[in-house]
C-alpha cells in the first residue's frame, strides 16, 4: 500500500477535508455572483487568503491577552482591517476591477469569518499553514468557477494587461458562440453545482487499494502454466 492511502485517503481527499464543504459554498456565495472573470476572482482569492494568514497571525500574537469569549469578536475587527486595506489597495492600483467588484469586495470579512474554522476545529486552534491551506483551497474553487464562467460564457479569459498584452485571452470558437448564461450571476452557482457534484462522485467511487500488481497477475500466470 502506498504513503499516499496509508491513512485510507489520497491527498485530494485530505486537501478537500481542510474545508468543510458547507462552509466553502458559504464563503464562495458572496464572489460568486461579482467574479465572471478570472482577474476578478484571483483579487477576491488573494484578499481571503491574506486576511486569512494576517488574522491567524494576529490572533496567535495577541492570544495571551484576548480572553476566549472575545476572540470572535477580535477576530472580526482583525479581518474587517485587512479587507478593508486591501480595498483600498484594489482601488488606487486596479479601478476597473475594483468598479466591478463593488460592495462584494469588502463583503469577503464575511468569507474569512466563515472560513477561520473556529467552530469546525473545536478540539484545536488552526495553525497557520491550515490557514494557508484553506485561503488557497478557497482560492483553487474560486478561480476554477471563474475561469468556466468565462470561458463558456464569453469565450475569453481575462487576466491582467502586462506591458503589450491587453489583459484578454481569445477563444475563437467559444468567442463566437458563448453560453452567455454562464457568465451572469445564476451561472455561477450552476457551475459550482457541477464541480461539486463531480467532486462526490470521484470521492466515492469504490477504490481496491489491495489489488495485484500486472506483475504478480504475469507471474502467477507463468506457475500456473509450467504446472
Amino acid at each position: 500500500m502506498s504513503p499516499e492511502r496509508a491513512d485510507g485517503k489520497t491527498r485530494t481527499e485530505r486537501a478537500s477535508d481542510t474545508v468543510p464543504i458547507v462552509a466553502l459554498v458559504l464563503a464562495l456565495a458572496p464572489a460568486l455572483a461579482v467574479s465572471p472573470m478570472v482577474a476578478s476572482a484571483v483579487v477576491l482569492s488573494l484578499t481571503v487568503t491574506i486576511s486569512l494568514v494576517g488574522c491567524r497571525l494576529f490572533m496567535d500574537a495577541s492570544e495571551r491577552w484576548v480572553p476566549d469569549h472575545l476572540s470572535t469578536t477580535v477576530y472580526l475587527v482583525a479581518a474587517a482591517v485587512l479587507v478593508t486595506l486591501i480595498d483600498v489597495l484594489v482601488r488606487a492600483y486596479l479601478p476597473s476591477i475594483a468598479e466591478a467588484l463593488g460592495i462584494a469586495h469588502p463583503m469577503m470579512i464575511v468569507s474569512c469569518l466563515i472560513l477561520s474554522r473556529r467552530r469546525t476545529a473545536p478540539r484545536r486552534q488552526p495553525t497557520t499553514a491550515d490557514t494557508l491551506r484553506t485561503g488557497l483551497h478557497f482560492a483553487a474553487w474560486l478561480i476554477g468557477v471563474s475561469f468556466v464562467r468565462e470561458l463558456v460564457g464569453s469565450g475569453t479569459v481575462t487576466l491582467f494587461p502586462v506591458g503589450g498584452f491587453g489583459g484578454v485571452l481569445v477563444v475563437p470558437v467559444l468567442s463566437e458562440h458563448p453560453l452567455r448564461m454562464v457568465a451572469r450571476a445564476p451561472g455561477g452557482f450552476l457551475v459550482m453545482g457541477y464541480l461539486v457534484a463531480l467532486r462526490n462522485a470521484r470521492a466515492s467511487r469504490p477504490r481496491s487499494t489491495d489489488a495485484p500488481s500486472s506483475m504478480d497477475e504475469s507471474a502467477e500466470t507463468v506457475r500456473e502454466e509450467r504446472r
